[in-house]
């Protein structure tokens, strides 16, 4: 089940976090400066230095007539060390409706 909410906690502290994601886990670093720019459903975890915002991408109409997402998040590295984000890939269900949308 996907839920409707992005649900988003702050750990911290000694010891070991288990957080799952569906698909194979991605680990990408960024350096100071950088940017990535993912959908935002697939972003997991990100380390403190890296910080997100989301960017709306065409037009709310083309994400009705299209079946695209409005939104893509930028995450950038604002801290002096380099970050991690751990992202997952699209669910299946979803890049098979994102395909048969740009076949048409």
């Amino acid at each position: 089940l996907k839920s409707p909410f992005f649900v988003l906690q702050h750990l911290k502290g000694d010891g070991i976090a288990c957080i799952t994601g569906s698909g194979s886990v991605v680990e990408k670093k960024l350096e100071p400066g950088q940017v990535l720019v993912v959908n935002s459903d697939s972003i997991l975890a990100l380390s403190k230095t890296l910080r997100y915002r989301l960017q709306l991408v065409g037009s709310p109409m083309s994400a009705l007539i299209g079946r695209e997402g409005c939104y893509v998040a930028r995450i950038n590295c604002v801290g002096p060390e380099s970050g991690v984000a751990f992202l997952q890939p699209l669910q299946a269900a979803k890049q098979d409706g994102q395909l048969i949308a740009t076949k048409r």
